[in-house]
């Protein structure tokens, strides 16, 4: 680990989202899309991705006091975040019905950031392993993570967690239809 990995890991800071933190937090998600994505998603739809919009919609996630919504700090500066909770189908999903009778999951990570200009750092696996420990809490295991096929480096990042790669579903996002990776942890 190089000293500035070291220095950053001695400051990182993890815990509960509170409602502050939404500004930072959409920022990041936006920041996020649009540079792990670029190459993958619709052009069209990341450059119409509001602000707004997003930062609403973490401001009532947070709200609600439900799931699992941890952010990562460095020196009180917001870094990352993740999201975890129950398992579910969301809408945009689309699955066969051998499909949805095959997950048996009880939990799943929902989202996990870390914004670019911290990656690469030993952030994301710290979040994940905070997260995945507080499934491990609330028993939410085995859990289930969805990556973009295409999104080559977060797929690395949970085979290099231990995922397990345990089926490949559609999802729209936009007009558009891509292949998701769905990632089993124990």
């Amino acid at each position: 680990m190089q000293y500035n990995q070291y220095k950053i890991m001695n400051n990182l800071k993890i815990e509960n989202q509170i409602l502050p933190d939404a500004k930072e937090i959409a920022h990041i998600k936006l920041s996020c899309w649009k540079k792990s994505y670029k190459d993958i998603i619709n052009s069209t739809f990341l450059d119409n991705l509001n602000f707004e919009t997003t930062f609403e919609f973490r401001k009532d996630l947070i709200n609600q006091k439900r799931g699992i919504h941890l952010v990562a700090s460095i020196d009180k500066k917001i870094v990352g975040f993740s999201d975890a909770g129950m398992f579910f189908f969301k809408d945009k999903q689309i699955l066969s019905e051998e499909q949805k009778l095959n997950r048996k999951e009880l939990g799943e990570i929902y989202a996990l950031y870390i914004d670019p200009k911290y990656q690469n750092k030993g952030i994301g696996e710290a979040l994940f392993l905070e997260t995945k420990n507080k499934l491990l809490k609330y028993e939410l295991t085995p859990f289930l993570i969805w990556t973009l096929k295409d999104n080559r480096r977060a797929r690395v990042f949970y085979e290099k967690q231990g995922g397990i790669k345990v089926d490949e579903i559609l999802i729209k996002i936009g007009d558009d239809q891509y292949v998701e990776v769905g990632y089993q942890f124990t």
